[in-house]
């Protein structure tokens, strides 16, 4: 016989000690295990999560960088400007400075000159009437007077002043 009352027996009893055992298992272990492995996937998608942040923050926080590099190359490219600028600036300033002296010192000579004109002229002048007053005295074989000299030399000056307009 295939199924004795025993073989039936021990089948039944096999198959309430699997659901038992099946029952304990599901309650004991496989929902705590379950439990663990579904904290276990939030904490990796916390984790992924947490990650995908980082690396959006990481890739936020280059692109700042370079933005920062990059502002920081036109500043230094404006200072270099602003430099070369003030330095033709100051180029051109000293420029006008060393003209302006110079034209300061040609008028300085000029005047010096006009001054040292005037200085011969009248020396010359002196030295003529001297001439004069001497060749004078040894033409007219005689001593010239104060007064008589005094003559002689405004009239000279004036023969002078005559010739020169």
């Amino acid at each position: 016989m295939l199924f004795s009352p025993t073989s039936l027996g021990n089948a039944l009893m096999t198959l309430i000690a699997f659901l038992i055992l099946f029952y304990v298992i599901y309650r004991f272990a496989y929902q705590p295990v379950m439990n663990i492995l579904n904290e276990r996937r939030a904490l990796i998608d916390q984790e992924i999560e947490k990650g995908s942040k980082a690396q959006a923050d990481g890739e936020a926080t280059v692109i700042e960088a370079n933005e920062l590099m990059q502002q920081a190359r036109t500043e230094s490219v404006q200072i270099v400007q602003d430099a070369r600028k003030q330095a033709k600036e100051e180029q051109q300033q000293t420029l006008r400075e060393t003209e302006q002296s110079i034209v300061q010192m040609k008028d300085d000579a000029q005047m010096q000159l006009d001054h040292e004109r005037a200085q011969m002229r009248q020396e010359m002048e002196q030295d003529t009437i001297t001439l004069a007053v001497e060749l004078t005295k040894k033409l007219v074989q005689k001593e010239v007077t104060a007064q008589d000299h005094q003559d002689i030399i405004q009239q000279f000056i004036e023969r002078l002043e005559a010739n020169a307009s």
